[in-house]
């Protein structure tokens, strides 16, 4: 009989999407996984519509938002699937393996939604006034940095980077992100602290200015 998603353990977790208990587990395992993300990534989606930060999202029905979820969970699944769930070796046990494939699948979320399309309109605006308002050299300047800071935060590592988008990006609370990483609200904010000591080693390694390091002071 296959496990509930309550009473597996981390390692059962793995070998049953890996197809090592065989494929009626490995579907029952796959389904109860796609459940669990489906709530994660609405509930994050919800969080972020109610920010009004990103118009296009702000501008979907509750339908709209279940399917965006849904595709976020399905394309999260195909990349933890891929060459033979490679992917899950990099679960290192620290914290459970449901809230490893959260953070997975909301650091997949929070790239797209900084990166696509999203911020379109939001960003062509930002563009219009920069251009009327700043000098081109400056504009120049602001995109280095930005560029910049993107790079230094793929140095960081998953749990790093994850607790800070969360908790600086995103401004949520240490104590919510820490439910997700499976530790403690000291956990996060130590996270968090290094994150922004590396980030701020990585930016004056580029020659970034003291104005825009001081968002990275410990």
């Amino acid at each position: 009989m296959p496990s509930s998603a309550s009473s597996r353990t981390d390692s059962v977790w793995i070998t049953e999407l890996r197809g090592e208990a065989g494929r009626n587990r490995q579907e029952a395992v796959h389904r109860a996984l796609a459940n669990y993300l489906y709530v994660v990534a609405y509930t994050y989606l919800r969080h972020r519509q109610q920010q009004h930060d990103l118009p296009l999202l702000s501008s979907y029905a509750t339908e709209d938002l279940a399917a965006l979820a849904q595709d976020f969970v399905q394309e999260t699944l195909l990349k933890l699937s891929e060459n033979h769930f490679a992917r899950l070796a990099q679960f290192t046990g620290a914290g459970n393996f449901t809230s490893w494939a959260a953070r997975v699948l909301l650091n997949l979320v929070a790239s797209e939604l900084r990166h696509s399309s999203w911020h379109r309109q939001e960003r062509e605006l930002v563009e219009d006034e920069r251009q009327s308002t700043l000098a081109p050299e400056v504009v120049a300047q602001l995109d280095q940095i930005d560029t910049i800071l993107q790079h230094c935060l793929e140095q960081l590592d998953q749990r790093r980077r994850f607790a800070f988008e969360q908790c600086v990006a995103e401004d949520r609370r240490a104590k919510e992100v820490a439910n997700l990483l499976g530790t403690t609200e000291n956990g996060i904010n130590q996270l968090v602290f290094r994150a922004r000591k590396q980030l701020r080693q990585c930016m004056e390694n580029h020659n970034i200015g003291p104005d825009t390091l001081a968002l990275f002071t410990e």
